[in-house]
């Protein structure tokens, strides 16, 4: 179940906006799902939002059921941003390895054609 809090997804002609603040690092944490279909690159940005977000690493996996998911290349540890290919009809963010201690993070994602 998806997990922080966010605004609604912004769609545009050439890409697609989501942001979900406060993901918990130190779980097993998943974005919302968003709809790439139409998208052949995905970035994400993390943000530290409180507590400590410095070793927990944040996966983009994809998905064409939206039940099925597997990691692709793109992933930061702590605060960063990484970008690459999309090749799966949906895409979310995934908490993959846990900050061993409280601290949330703040996720953008954009999928652009």
């Amino acid at each position: 179940m998806p997990h922080g809090l966010g605004r609604p997804v912004q769609i545009f002609d050439n890409w697609a906006e989501q942001v979900t603040l406060a993901v918990d690092v130190n779980a097993a944490t998943a974005t919302a799902t968003l709809n790439v279909f139409a998208f052949s690159r995905i970035s994400i940005q993390a943000v530290a939002d409180t507590g400590t977000f410095t070793t927990a690493v944040l996966t983009v996996q994809e998905s064409n059921d939206g039940v099925t998911w597997k990691a692709t290349a793109v992933a930061v540890t702590g605060p960063d941003t990484a970008s690459g290919a999309i090749d799966g009809k949906f895409a979310r963010v995934l908490v993959t390895t846990l900050q061993g201690g409280a601290g949330t993070a703040d996720v953008f994602v954009v999928a652009k054609r």
